[in-house]
C-alpha cells in the first residue's frame, strides 16, 4: 500500500533486486510468474504484460487486492461470507447434507415403508439360518434379534446400524452365494433409513 500511495508500481526486476525468498531460498522467475499469474487471474492485481510474459510488468492493485491488504488477510483466505441463505434440498437415498456445515439444520424424512421392508429382509435371513454353519448362524441370529428390536422400537438409525452390521458380516464370511444375496438385501434396505 505504501508503494501505491507514493504512486510507484514496482516491476518484477525491482522486486527480485530486494532478494525475496522463503525460509532462505530465493524465489525464482518461474515462481514469480506462477504467483503473478494466479494473482492476476483471481483479480488481485491488474496491468499489462510485456512480450510473452503474461504477468503485469508494473502490477497495480485492484479493489479486491486492496481489501485483502486492508483487512490484513491472505489471498488464500476465503472471501467474506454473505448473509446466510436458506434453501431446501431433497435427496432420495442415503445422504447427510448438513455434514460439516456449521449452523445448518437438517431434517431427515425416513421412508414410511422402512419397518415393513426391514422386517421382510430379517424374515428372509432368519429362514436361511439353518443353511449356515452353527457358529455363523448363532452370530447372525443375534444380529437379526438386534435389528428386530430396533424395528420394534421404531428406531430407524439403530435399525440401519444393525442391518449394515448384518450385511457386512454375511458379505465378509464364507456364507456363500446365499450369504452374498442376503447381505445385498440387508444393505439395500438401509437406503430407506435416511442419513
Amino acid at each position: 500500500m505504501q508503494t501505491e500511495e507514493q504512486g510507484q508500481h514496482p516491476t518484477v526486476s525491482d522486486y527480485l533486486a530486494t532478494s525475496p525468498g522463503f525460509y532462505g531460498s530465493p524465489y525464482t522467475d518461474q515462481e514469480l510468474l506462477k504467483a503473478g499469474t494466479r494473482l492476476k487471474n483471481n483479480g488481485f492485481i491488474e496491468g499489462e504484460g510485456r512480450y510473452s510474459y503474461p504477468v503485469p510488468a508494473q502490477a497495480q492493485l485492484t479493489e479486491r487486492g486492496r481489501l485483502v491488504i486492508e483487512k490484513n488477510r491472505s489471498v488464500h483466505d476465503e472471501p467474506d461470507q454473505p448473509a446466510p441463505q436458506y434453501f431446501n434440498t431433497t435427496v432420495h437415498g442415503n445422504a447427510n447434507v448438513a455434514n460439516a456445515s456449521p449452523g445448518s439444520n437438517q431434517v431427515l424424512l425416513v421412508d414410511s415403508e422402512w419397518a415393513a421392508k426391514s422386517t421382510a429382509v430379517l424374515d428372509a435371513i432368519e429362514q436361511a439360518l439353518s443353511t449356515l454353519p452353527t457358529d455363523m448362524s448363532t452370530t447372525v441370529a443375534a444380529l437379526v434379534a438386534d435389528a428386530r428390536h430396533a424395528v420394534e422400537t421404531n428406531s430407524p438409525s439403530r435399525t440401519k446400524r444393525a442391518l449394515t452390521a448384518l450385511g457386512s458380516f454375511l458379505g465378509d464370511t464364507t456364507a456363500g452365494a446365499l450369504g452374498g444375496l442376503l447381505s445385498a438385501q440387508a444393505i439395500a434396505v438401509t437406503s430407506l433409513l435416511g442419513g
